[in-house]
């Protein structure tokens, strides 16, 4: 007793020592923001599964995984990596007080984005029931791939708008958004719709509903930020430079999409829709855990932008060494929580979903290595290193899409839980080393997270 008397005070003093640093101040304030708006939108995400799950079964719930999967793919390829190299440069430009710049890189990616967007929507349309049928044997899925056809384009647009309102530190903005808005809005949409009537379709026109709402407050929120102040025609970035940095990012998020959304895919090709559903429900789960990572995240990204364009790497080393060591402690008893109880969490979306336990323990231990890996793709794509991201997703995805092949048929949904451990940590281990090679620094190590009370 008289031992915690006499260091609590001093840890506390130590502490709040540490405030004086206003990047750590900055990243604490608006990473607990972002934190709490993911918080939010994940428990809106899983209270619209939780209703389709238990209104229309785990087969729907199936169908509706593989619709948000045909969603996000189209979306990656829509958003061509534009979206991150936005974040990059109106981050550099807003500490600049380029406003002008800012306006016209973003008109640019609107210029690009929306006849691309709109050439995918077409074909998608029109390839719907070659999909259905030659890929998935399931001639019923057309209708909804057609579906989400119609809001490629206002979900590419809500991203671009997101990230830029990201880049000029409007976090709370941001994170509504990107984590909360959409689920919270479906689930509205839907629980209207249910007191009508049944029908088949209506999660998936709630969540197309939802996404034009959200859209229209994007262009709100972000257009009243727009500077339309001229500026010289050399100081403007060329379309050409624009994709030569925005290209790569394009392969590296669809790869890391592909590895995150292939498995679900290739399952359902194999599987049936349940399996993809409780498969979908256990990974969800999952990722729980790395929601601390994204939130801290959200802050530290622009300004790692930031400290490279200035030649700060120091500082740039410390701030992902911060958010390391937040990540790893408040990740933890969610870890442990997902390890020790597997079957809890999932019979709370019905009784079949306990098939999905093996499942979560295997992408909870992937989760794990992705927590204390730290900000490690944020920081090559923020520093002009996103050809090396690249390259290792190129590597992680062949990876996973051959160990699917291998375990889906025989394993189902362990063989998939199995290779979705596998690729993300070979990705994380591979980007740790990638940082540690380009700027002589490690996010984590065990001595600097176990001694957070003296280093914060």
């Amino acid at each position: 007793m008289f031992f915690a008397h006499i260091t609590a005070p001093k840890i506390v003093h130590k502490f709040i020592s540490k405030l004086s640093d206003i990047n750590l101040r900055e990243l604490l304030k608006s990473g607990f923001v972002s934190f709490v708006f993911k918080i939010a939108g994940i428990l809106a995400s899983y209270l619209l599964m939780l209703v389709i799950t238990r209104k229309y079964g785990a087969h729907t719930a199936g169908v509706f995984a593989l619709f948000l999967t045909f969603l996000n793919i189209c979306a990656v390829f829509g958003r061509l990596g534009i979206e991150t190299t936005l974040l990059r440069f109106i981050a550099e430009y807003s500490s600049q007080n380029k406003d002008g710049l800012i306006t016209d890189i973003y008109v640019k990616a609107l210029k690009i984005i929306i006849p691309v967007c709109a050439l995918i929507s077409i074909f998608l349309y029109f390839l719907s029931p070659y999909i259905a049928k030659n890929l998935f044997h399931k001639t019923h899925l057309s209708t909804y791939f057609q579906i989400v056809s119609f809001i490629i384009l206002p979900m590419v647009i809500i991203f671009i708008n997101s990230e830029s309102l990201r880049a000029i530190k409007k976090i709370k903005e941001y994170a509504f958004l990107q984590d909360l808005s959409i689920p919270l809005f479906s689930v509205f949409i839907l629980a209207i719709f249910l007191f009508i009537n049944r029908w088949e379709y209506m999660p998936f026109v709630a969540y197309s509903a939802s996404i034009s709402i959200v859209l229209f407050l994007s262009l709100l929120l972000w257009l009243k930020k727009l500077n339309f102040t001229p500026v010289s025609p050399e100081t403007r970035i060329k379309y050409a430079t624009l994709l030569n940095i925005s290209l790569p990012i394009l392969i590296s998020n669809s790869l890391c999409l592909f590895m995150g959304w292939t498995d679900k895919i290739l399952l359902g090709a194999f599987k049936t829709e349940s399996d993809v559903g409780i498969y979908n429900i256990a990974f969800k789960l999952s990722t729980l855990t790395s929601i601390p990572l994204f939130a801290f995240n959200s802050i530290a990204a622009p300004k790692f932008a930031q400290f490279y364009g200035n030649g700060d790497i120091k500082s740039l080393a410390k701030l992902a060494q911060q958010v390391t060591k937040l990540i790893f402690w408040i990740t933890i008893p969610i870890l442990v929580m997902f390890f020790v109880f597997p079957s809890f969490f999932l019979k709370i979306f019905g009784e079949e979903f306990q098939l999905g336990k093996n499942a979560l323990i295997m992408m909870t231990a992937g989760q794990l290595v992705n927590t204390i890996s730290g900000p490690v793709a944020y920081i090559l794509n923020m520093t002009g290193k996103q050809k090396i991201f690249r390259n290792v997703m190129f590597l992680v995805a062949i990876v996973n899409i051959t160990l699917n092949l291998l375990f889906i048929p025989k394993y189902g949904i362990n063989g998939t839980a199995f290779s979705n451990m596998v690729s993300v940590m070979l990705l994380n281990i591979l980007l740790f080393i990638a940082v540690r090679y380009y700027y002589q620094f490690y996010t984590f190590s065990i001595i600097n997270v176990f001694t957070l009370k003296k280093r914060l």
